[in-house]
């Protein structure tokens, strides 16, 4: 899940070379996930590291501050202490001016600057300072407060003559992603590197969308004159279309949050066999367990795959390859619901002898396995052929 700071027309005060503008924090994203408790997660929300940084601190609660499907962004309580989940925003080289909070679910709660509550007068809080915390100070229960979105009033007083380039992808890909480099500066040139050094006016210069095949940290900067925009950067990591059961189990044991995607969702294919029926089929899906060797461990669950009719249920010992989107469900790693099924191999079923003194004999013919039996030619599935 991803939370958005939107930035707004910028106006640029030729006197004192003040730039005023104001964001908007807002979880405009699709899955679920948590802050980390070590990074700036400014990126991660959509705003430019360069300026601003942006922590998260669970304190005496279970979780940093939560970036949930469902639009918002939440901070945890600690019901015995008070002592809950903060956010953290400071900017670098300017002042955070005010901040007005949309609220989507309310509990005690403190915002400070400096160690100081602030309060709120219509609706803003005034910081004029560079940075502020908001704190779920809840005692005595564990209520949960947030936000739909924050709206920050701020003003930078480093010029910046050019804008700062857009790198336009996807993060994750498989096979290639095409990537674009944008800059609303009119005749801005903009050069980039691919191997996560800073670029400079040397730098390959950029001028059509090309592909990347392989992972990489591309970085762009645009110069117009003696002008250069700040540095934009963008991670890109490629993941391959198929997986064995070990390694997609560990792929979706990976990710932070029950039901969070796996790298944002890509589909991946994983080739195996069922070990385990977790539920029959039913209304068009079944839930079961898959490993890499038909007498291995339950290692990987298909979960609620689609399987339209009854009869194209997989059972034990048949050979599959499950296609989807990789998750896990506390300490399940799985298929998300929605997967499909296709049976490669059927389990083998054996031949009875006629009688207890007919002896049957392998053949192998075209590098497949046979049983000559009484004049008669079986396959490994027990059917006869000329």
């Amino acid at each position: 899940m991803k939370k958005i700071f939107s930035l707004f027309a910028a106006v640029l005060f030729a006197g004192s070379m003040i730039m005023a503008t104001e964001a908007t924090l807002q979880y405009t994203g699709s899955t679920t996930q948590n802050m980390s408790a070590s990074d700036n997660n400014a990126e991660l929300v959509g705003l430019d590291a360069d300026i601003f940084t942006v922590l998260s601190d669970k304190c005496s609660a279970s979780n940093e501050v939560g970036l949930n499907k469902a639009g918002n962004i939440r901070l945890y309580a600690h019901k015995d202490s008070g002592n809950g989940t903060k956010l953290i925003v400071s900017i670098t080289g300017g002042t955070i001016n005010s901040v007005v909070l949309d609220i989507a679910q309310e509990t005690t709660f403190a915002l400070t600057v400096g160690g100081e509550e602030v309060e709120a007068v219509e609706g803003v809080y005034t910081i004029a300072a560079a940075s502020f915390i908001i704190q779920n100070t809840t005692s005595g229960e564990n209520v949960q407060l947030w936000f739909n979105k924050i709206t920050i009033d701020y003003t930078v007083s480093t010029p910046i003559a050019v804008s700062k380039p857009t790198i336009v992808g996807a993060a994750n890909f498989q096979e290639y992603v095409t990537v674009s480099i944008e800059c609303t500066t009119e005749d801005a040139e903009i050069h980039y590197t691919l191997d996560g050094s800073d670029p400079d006016a040397e730098s390959e210069l950029y001028s059509d969308p090309f592909n990347l095949e392989e992972s990489a940290t591309v970085k762009a900067i645009a110069i117009k004159g003696n002008d250069a925009s700040f540095i934009a950067e963008k991670v890109f990591t490629i993941y391959p279309t198929e997986f064995t059961c070990a390694d997609a189990a560990v792929a979706a044991l990976s990710v932070a949050a029950n039901n969070q995607l796996y790298a944002d969702g890509l589909t991946f294919s994983v080739t195996g066999f069922v070990t385990e029926i977790a539920y029959a089929w039913e209304e068009g899906s079944m839930s079961f367990w898959m490993a890499d060797e038909a007498d291995g461990d339950n290692t990987l669950e298909a979960y609620k795959c689609a399987i339209e009719n009854e009869e194209d249920a997989p059972a034990v010992g048949d050979k599959v390859k499950v296609t989807g989107k990789l998750t896990k469900y506390n300490s399940t790693p799985e298929f998300a619901t929605g997967n499909t099924c296709v049976i490669l191999e059927k389990k083998p079923t054996a031949i009875d002898n006629v009688a207890a003194d007919t002896k049957a004999q392998k053949i192998i013919r075209d590098g497949q396995l046979y049983i000559l039996r009484d004049g008669q030619l079986f396959n490994a599935n027990g059917a006869a052929v000329k």
